[in-house]
């Protein structure tokens, strides 16, 4: 059982995992969820009072909402061109040659529309 957790968790054979080799996992997951959010759990909660968790839910939601702020601005607009430190790094000393594979730096992770094959070509850089 141990050695069962310990591959799922820490070997990368994804095709393996125990949800991808059985296809009927997920979807009995998402069976199981349905029917307790529909029968199980309304029937466990009709004698009980409701929570009064007005408040609490909206604090949470605002603390979420600044949370989410914090890392969109830290991850998009703090840190620029996130090539651009090593671009940086490599021009401060003496100029590489143009074949250096340290200049390689790929395609821009943020630029969706240059991860766009146009021209068909295997090397994985676009056009």
């Amino acid at each position: 059982m141990l050695s069962a957790l310990y591959d799922f968790i820490f070997t990368y054979d994804i095709e393996n995992k125990f949800p991808r080799k059985y296809p009927i996992v997920p979807y009995s997951i998402v069976a199981f969820y349905v029917m307790f959010v529909t029968w199980i759990g309304p029937y466990l909660m009709s004698k009980r009072k409701p929570f009064k968790l007005q408040k609490t839910l909206v604090i949470y939601n605002f603390l979420q909402s600044f949370i989410n702020a914090v890392v969109a601005y830290k991850e998009r607009l703090g840190q620029g061109d996130p090539w651009q430190k090593k671009k940086t790094q490599l021009h401060t000393a003496d100029p590489p040659e143009d074949d250096d594979p340290r200049l390689e730096c790929g395609p821009d992770p943020w630029n969706f529309a240059a991860q766009i094959d146009w021209e068909g070509d295997d090397d994985g850089y676009p056009m």
